[in-house]
């Protein structure tokens, strides 16, 4: 791996004490140990998982279309280059292609590939079938998405849309009343870190099918 040569880049970083704060309210007799497992295994699969899966499909897709790669971190240096550091929450409109990609690896590759289930509050007729009250939902992502769109790789989709909203064009973080109450944090999680791994480093992929991190140069 190798470090760009040029500005010097600071990054702070931010440690959350959720746990122990949970703790506290344990010791407070507000929230009991099943509680609090409850609530990080929340935090852990809702929280969590979902994002860093999300980022981990962005570097294969990023190894496998490395034009992509290459547009992304011309993106970033726009940014980095002029104002010597990482991109902040306050360039993400900025970062119009970094969006659409990860929106459109999103698409191609959901974290689930069922959504959560919904239960009707009233019986209806969709395409055909008669959904009783009460009944569980369960719609597919994966076919969803198939039907939507084309299944070629083309993040520019969303920007020739005008659609760059995580939320529209896709059902991963879920749809209507009951969708994800984290799809802004989630988006803010997946654009800025990947973003800033692309201002410092490439991904290639190596001899023998593993994955090989070089710090960029210039």
């Amino acid at each position: 791996m190798r470090r760009r040569r040029g500005a010097r880049i600071h990054a702070r970083t931010v440690i959350c004490a959720g746990p122990e704060e949970l703790l506290l309210t344990m010791d407070n007799e507000e929230l009991g140990m099943i509680d609090i497992k409850v609530l990080m295994l929340d935090f852990i699969f809702a929280g969590m998982d979902t994002t860093s899966s999300t980022r981990l499909w962005v570097f294969v897709y990023l190894i496998n279309h490395p034009t992509h790669q290459t547009r992304l971190q011309a993106e970033v240096d726009a940014i980095t280059t002029p104002h010597r550091r990482l991109p902040p929450l306050d360039d993400l409109d900025a970062l119009p292609h970094t969006r659409a990609v990860i929106k459109e690896i999103v698409r191609f590759a959901p974290f689930a590939p069922l959504a959560l289930p919904h239960q009707m509050a009233a019986a209806a007729k969709f395409a055909g079938y008669h959904i009783l009250a009460g009944a569980q939902v369960i719609y597919n992502v994966v076919g969803i998405h198939a039907a939507m769109d084309d299944s070629e790789f083309r993040p520019d989709r969303w920007i020739e849309r005008g659609n760059l909203s995580i939320m529209e064009g896709n059902v991963t973080l879920g749809a209507g009343r009951r969708m994800c109450s984290g799809v802004h944090l989630a988006t803010r999680e997946m654009v800025l870190p990947v973003a800033r791994a692309m201002a410092c480093v490439g991904v290639a992929n190596a001899n023998g099918g593993w994955w090989l991190w070089r710090r960029r140069s210039g």
